[in-house]
């Protein structure tokens, strides 16, 4: 059972020897196979180079053995996670079997119509869905090798020498070469539609090059099917892949496996869950039939995607075909066993998940698989435990650790970094608009489907850090920009996704917990899409939906008592209550360990926060004189766009590093230029900080469409700024020149004459609005109001606070034994005075420190249950 070359076929007569007693491919390849199946992985790497290294060659040229030699190097390669090195491998092979011409031709077959096999067949794990009959094609047979004609050798390839006959498997050769189509679309997905080796594959099938009206012509099928899937030519794929599943119209084949498999993935690609399910069903036992180990393992593992998105349940079939592999093909029975123990936890069989992932673990101990995905379903079971079992420390760390062995293997995450690559090295044969189209694809939220099959893979994408690949899109765009009036909106859109992507990368899950945390805790004002998956998630989760109701009891209980504190005087503690303000920390709590449980697992659910729309959707959504700003520094300098509801300019600023001088300048002016030394109102008054705000002015719209001098054209102005303009005061750029002022000492400044307010994305800009609350309650957190401050200044400023906003209810006094963050989340608004860190990851740094023996808040602790709102 480790591949087909290793099993005993039946032929005729004694078996044929090349040279020394030589077949090919030959025995080390037969042994890298079963090293394999045991995984086995550098044992198997090292079989197979001598295998590659043992090949025949005529002179510099290499013979159509090292097609076979080329793809067991590459899935060794595979397995180790050297995907770039794997592609390389197969299209090796894919080339070799290519460039021989009509090698099928020479071999010379049985001259009589095959037969069943009269052996009696392999116990399985169970009864196949479809009848299977082997043929007694024998596993060797004799082809032509060299000629003494050099006319044939120039017009159809082959070797200039005396004719011998040398023994071939000529299936497993065409077996190469389909896991080598397989693994190369796999690995490079909207890549592998093209290149020099896939061409050359292309042309050389397309020409039948195989004896007419011969079963070897469904080898043909089978493969040139496997080309048509990997360029997204699936109405195409399906028939060769069907015409090509059976020899003489009744046998399997060693190419069988592999058409139901590419037949199974494009069933699933099309949404169609039931008939893939059973296709690579039946996958998995022709593969076993045809004692395919590698064919196996990739039918089971699609098999159960397939079963997962048609109704969330494992296949029968896993369970007892864990036992059944457990010694004959450990690899299999590993890889099996980790799925399993992982559906088990998401479905809430904790104990039973316990149990096995303990086995799993045991097994994985000295095996290579513990570095590979079913090492990082391993953490992901993990994970899964600690979340049920309260201990969200624990199911961090195990997620970590999931996630750092998944992004080894992800191959979305080499797919991007490959075109990244290219692009940066100037190797990339895409054009703009090409490589634009394949970011668009590479760089997006993962389908549903992928968090349905492998969310590990699907989370791990979202949350690594692709800033290189942003950037070498974002380059692309520009490029577009530069060279065509209407490129504007690709640059846009490019930043739109990288600007998300630097959220989502920081948060836990890749911001699922977050965006799930919005989903169950909103009730009002989401969309019927929405609250029909809210429904639907709590139903499926009792204990949520439970907890989520007898949560709000007690804070719709808390907040009346924050309410009624305002007439109190400010540092009254509130005495009332004590077990409910227990409850709701507790519940909260509770409600953590829930969300983290969901969302690490296959439920899907939109990313909503933060928002993606496209350009033509913020147009839209910009109402009569609204304008968007946007600026993005890059390394091509420094670009802005000023967009309206049907129009929009974009430029690129001539003097980007000017504007970062001016910028300095201006902040100096102000007085902000130290953490400690207060603003002196004389340096206000002197106006010197006006010739920064005009030379700004200049810079920012030099030789561009666009002019502040043009104010009366909006009276609402939106920025979204980037980078060193975060610091700028745009309120105070001039919006007349100096000469229509003479007189004045102040210029008319964009404040005078729009609103103005700022975005961190252009979606966020045009998002919906929150209406308030009525009631409105207003929290104000003060710890430490000014650095150096004395008691009795810190308690005038705080009167000042209380003076302007009458209902405000200061938490520091009255909730001091509760956290921060759970008091906090009461209110509508919070108001903090406190000195803030800009030390450390953005998350973590304090919106409140710690102060007299109570803790503070991070932003971190305060995005964490409950939901602020």
């Amino acid at each position: 059972m480790y591949g087909s070359s290793a099993r005993t076929c039946l032929s005729q007569g004694p078996p044929l020897l090349g040279p020394g007693g030589r077949t090919v491919p030959g025995q080390a390849y037969d042994l890298a196979q079963r090293a394999l199946a045991s995984g086995s992985f550098t044992d198997a790497l090292e079989f197979a180079e001598k295998e590659y290294k043992g090949c025949l060659k005529f002179g510099a040229d290499r013979w159509i053995d090292s097609a076979a030699a080329s793809a067991i190097v590459g899935e060794c390669l595979f397995e180790t996670g050297r995907y770039r090195e794997a592609v390389g491998f197969y299209n090796q092979s894919i080339i070799h079997v290519s460039s021989h011409g009509n090698w099928l031709q020479d071999i010379r077959f049985p001259s009589q119509p095959l037969h069943a096999q009269k052996s009696r067949p392999q116990q399985l794990w169970g009864q196949s869905p479809r009848a299977i009959i082997l043929s007694d094609l024998p596993d060797r047979m004799p082809i032509r090798l060299g000629t003494s004609d050099p006319q044939s050798v120039l017009q159809g390839g082959g070797v200039l020498a005396a004719p011998i006959d040398y023994p071939l498997r000529p299936h497993e050769i065409m077996r190469s070469l389909a896991i080598s189509l397989y693994r190369r679309a796999d690995l490079l997905g909207p890549m592998a539609r093209d290149g020099q080796a896939l061409e050359a594959i292309s042309a050389w099938l397309q020409q039948r090059p195989a004896p007419q009206n011969h079963f070897s012509q469904q080898w043909i099928d089978v493969c040139l099917g496997i080309v048509y899937w990997s360029q997204a030519r699936n109405e195409q794929a399906l028939p060769l892949l069907n015409r090509g599943l059976l020899l003489e119209a009744q046998f399997d084949h060693p190419l069988t496996p592999w058409a139901l498999l590419v037949g199974g993935r494009i069933a699933l690609d099309a949404g169609q869950y039931d008939t893939a399910r059973k296709t690579l069903e039946q996958a998995t036992f022709a593969a076993a039939a045809q004692g395919d180990a590698r064919a196996l393992e990739e039918a089971f593992r699609w098999a159960t995607y397939a079963h997962l998105a048609f109704d969330s349940r494992l296949p029968k079939s896993v369970i007892p075909a864990i036992a059944w592999s457990e010694k004959q093909l450990p690899s299999l029975s590993l890889r099996l066993l980790s799925t399993a123990a992982a559906v088990l936890a998401e479905q809430g069989d904790i104990q039973q998940a316990a149990r096995s992932v303990l086995k799993l673990n045991q097994r994985l101990e000295k095996s290579e698989l513990a570095l590979g995905r079913c090492g990082a379903y391993s953490r992901y079971t993990a994970a899964l435990i600690a979340y049920a079992g309260g201990n969200n420390g624990r199911g961090d760390a195990e997620y970590a650790k999931a996630l750092t062995l998944a992004r080894g293997c992800s191959a979305r995450l080499f797919q991007t970094q490959l075109l990244t690559d290219s692009l940066v090295r100037g190797e990339s044969t895409y054009s703009d608009r090409e490589a634009n189209d394949l970011f668009e694809v590479l760089l997006a939220d993962p389908l549903p489907i992928a968090i349905q099959t492998d969310p590990l893979d699907a989370i791990a994408v979202i949350s690594t850090d692709r800033t290189s690949a942003f950037g070498a899109w974002l380059a692309v765009t520009q490029k577009i920009f530069l060279t065509n009036s209407r490129g504007d909106e690709a640059w846009l859109d490019a930043i739109e996704h990288e600007r998300r992507n630097s959220w989502l990368k920081t948060q836990p899950l890749g911001g699922r917990r977050d965006n799930l945390l919005k989903i169950l805790s909103t009730t009002t004002g989401n969309s019927e899409e929405l609250t029909t998956l809210r429904k639907k998630i709590l139903a499926r989760y009792p204990d949520v939906a439970t907890n989520l109701s007898e949560t709000d009891a007690v804070r719709l209980l808390l907040r009346k008592s924050l309410w009624e504190s305002r007439s109190m005087p400010r540092d009254t503690q509130l005495s009332d209550n004590p077990e409910s303000w227990k409850d709701f920390v507790t519940r909260s709590q509770t409600f953590e360990n829930q969300i983290n449980f969901i969302a690490a697992g296959r439920n899907v659910f939109p990313l909503q926060f933060p928002p993606l729309l496209e350009t033509p959707e913020i147009r839209k959504r910009l109402i009569g004189k609204q304008r968007l700003l946007t600026f993005t520094w890059t390394n091509w300098g420094l670009f802005a766009s000023l967009e309206a509801e049907k129009q929009a300019a974009s430029w690129r600023v001539k003097r980007p590093e000017e504007v970062r001088k001016e910028i300095i300048a201006l902040a100096r002016s102000l007085s902000l230029y130290h953490p400690l030394r207060p603003i002196e109102t004389d340096r206000l008054d002197n106006h010197q900080w006006q010739s920064h705000a005009e030379a700004l002015t200049t810079l920012l719209f030099e030789d561009s469409e666009v002019s502040l001098h043009r104010h009366e054209e909006f009276d609402e102005l939106i920025i979204v700024p980037d980078g060193l303009l975060w610091y700028l005061p745009f309120e105070l750029l001039p919006v007349t020149n100096t000469a229509e002022n003479l007189g004045n000492k102040t210029l008319l400044c964009l404040k005078d004459v729009c609103q103005i307010r700022y975005a961190p994305t252009r979606s966020l800009a045009v998002g919906h609005r929150h209406k308030a609350t009525s009631p409105h309650l207003t929290a104000v957190q003060a710890s430490l109001t000014y650095r150096n401050n004395s008691p009795e200044q810190a308690i005038e400023s705080l009167d000042r606070v209380k003076a302007a906003i009458n209902d405000a209810v200061f938490l520091s006094s009255k909730t001091s034994n509760v956290p921060v963050s759970i008091s906090a989340s009461l209110a509508d608004t919070l108001v903090i005075f406190d000195e803030l860190s800009a030390d450390g990851k953005i998350t973590d740094r304090p919106l409140i420190a710690a102060h007299a023996g109570r803790s503070g808040m991070s932003f971190k602790d305060w995005l964490a249950p409950p939901y602020k709102a």
